[in-house]
C-alpha cells in the first residue's frame, strides 16, 4: 500500500516538475522574443539616425539624393555584385556613366 502512495507521490511531482519546465521554456522564448525586438529596434534607430547625421553633414536636403545615397550604400553592401547596377564602378568605387567591363 506503501509503495503504491509512493508511486502516486512521484508520478505527482513529475507532473508538476514538468509543468515548471514548460512555464520556464516558454518564458525563456518569450524573452528571447523581446529581446531580439528591442535589438531590432535598436539597431534601425541608430541607422536612421546615423543617415540623418550624413545628409546633414553632406547637405543633402533633397530626398531623391537621399535615395540616391541610400541604394549606393545597399549596392556597396551587396553580395551580388556582377551585374547589379551598372552605373556605378564597384573596382574604383566611383559612379560611372558607361557600362562597366
Amino acid at each position: 500500500m506503501e509503495v503504491i502512495w509512493m508511486w502516486k507521490s512521484f508520478e505527482k511531482m513529475k507532473v508538476k516538475a514538468n509543468e515548471i519546465l514548460e512555464e520556464a521554456q516558454a518564458n525563456t522564448s518569450k524573452k528571447i522574443t523581446l529581446a531580439e525586438a528591442d535589438r531590432e529596434v535598436s539597431l534601425t534607430s541608430a541607422y536612421v539616425h546615423g543617415l540623418k547625421n550624413l545628409y546633414l553633414t553632406l547637405g543633402v536636403n533633397s530626398e531623391e539624393h537621399q535615395l540616391s545615397l541610400m541604394m549606393i550604400r545597399a549596392l556597396e553592401n551587396s553580395d551580388v555584385r556582377s551585374n547589379l547596377y551598372r552605373g556605378y564602378g564597384y573596382n574604383t568605387s566611383t559612379i560611372v556613366s558607361s557600362p562597366l567591363n
